[in-house]
């Protein structure tokens, strides 16, 4: 089983819900796969049972960057209260 977190393929997705209408459990689906269980769980709990939706999403999640970004005024705003109370941070 692989230690990092990996996002499932296209095809392992088909195969993972051919699997799940065959009866498979999501944990042999996990261990077929080579996947932590939590991997299909979020899979599951994530794309509800449509796999090319799913890809679909997947790329275009992974193409957006979701980061947070602070603009320069209000940095300069927060900065001090960080070097205050959180020094080691800093």
């Amino acid at each position: 089983m692989n230690s990092s977190y990996t996002q499932l393929t296209e095809i392992e997705r088909y195969h993972m819900w051919i699997g799940l209408l065959l009866g498979n459990t999501q944990t042999e689906f996990a261990q077929c796969l080579e996947v932590h269980k939590s991997t299909i769980s979020r899979e599951i709990k994530r794309n509800s049972g449509k796999p090319k939706q799913a890809h679909k999403l997947t790329i275009e999640r992974r193409q957006t960057n979701n980061a947070a970004k602070l603009d320069y005024d209000l940095w300069k705003a927060v900065e001090p209260l960080i070097r205050k109370h959180l020094p080691q941070c800093v």
